[in-house]
């Protein structure tokens, strides 16, 4: 019994890539100009001041809010002073007699 179908059929096989897979190199990097776009330049430099700034922006209020909490203490103290003599007073009295 013949089987006519596949006597006929051949088996070469055109491919579009002849190359084999060892003859192609493993990193295939594009080969770039020594020039840098502006665009870029300006994005890095955009992001480095705005790290500097927000560094600067919590120094700054910090020390301004450590300033105005001892400011609003000693004002405080100087203002009721004489209170806190009177309950600091009192509280001696009240060391004296225990002791």
């Amino acid at each position: 019994m013949d089987f006519k179908g596949y006597k006929d059929k051949s088996d070469n096989i055109a491919t579009l890539n002849d190359i084999d897979v060892s003859e192609k190199p493993l990193n295939q990097k594009k080969t770039s100009s020594g020039r840098v776009d502006i665009n870029v330049l300006r994005s890095k430099l955009d992001a480095q001041q705005g790290k500097e700034f927000k560094k600067k922006h919590f120094y700054f209020f910090f020390l301004r809010s450590t300033i105005r909490f001892n400011w609003n203490i000693s004002i405080f103290i100087i203002l009721f002073a004489n209170q806190l003599k009177g309950c600091f007073n009192l509280i001696n009295e009240k060391f004296n007699q225990y002791s």
